[in-house]
């Protein structure tokens, strides 16, 4: 038990790298090859800004600030099988209207149909891998400077047999 309060901040860190980085896998597998992905019509069911006003603390007041959301959610039919889904691109951005009455289309995974997206950009998933990389950085450099002489334990068996 002892070691498990030494070591919390190590294992919270690392348990947070290893989510994040499942998170960044699953959504890249799931939107892998977007550009090439068929296409249909789609209906817009319901789409829109929103406001939202969240409460937020600075360092001598309290206050709120204003928060856009955007959201879209669309229909569209495959092989007679009709989906709706709310994924305006796989980066979880919005769709930004032309101004020009162009019918939708909706971009859809040929061996899932049930996942599709307005706009077919390439996944990036920033803030996942940034996590990700940030907090395995921080449980390597604690493991490090925790663990010394495990360490170069580990790395003399590792590097000279």
């Amino acid at each position: 038990m002892r070691w498990l309060n030494d070591h919390l901040f190590l294992l919270v860190m690392s348990g947070i790298c290893v989510t994040a980085s499942g998170v960044h896998f699953h959504k890249a597998m799931k939107y892998r090859g977007v550009e090439s992905w068929p296409s249909v019509s789609a209906e817009m069911i319901r789409s829109g800004d929103s406001e939202v006003t969240v409460p937020r603390q600075s360092r001598h007041s309290w206050g709120t600030s204003s928060v856009d959301t955007s959201f879209v959610e669309f229909e569209y039919t495959v092989d007679g099988q009709t989906y709706r889904s709310m994924s305006a691109t796989p980066n979880g951005g919005g769709v930004r209207s032309s101004g020009v009455s162009e019918p939708w289309r909706a971009f859809y995974k040929p061996s899932a149909p049930d996942i599709a997206v307005l706009s077919p950009v390439p996944f990036k998933g920033g803030a996942a891998a940034l996590i990700a990389v940030a907090t395995g950085l921080m449980a390597v450099m604690y493991a490090w400077f925790s663990f010394p002489a495990e360490m170069l334990f580990f790395l003399r068996r590792k590097l000279f047999g």
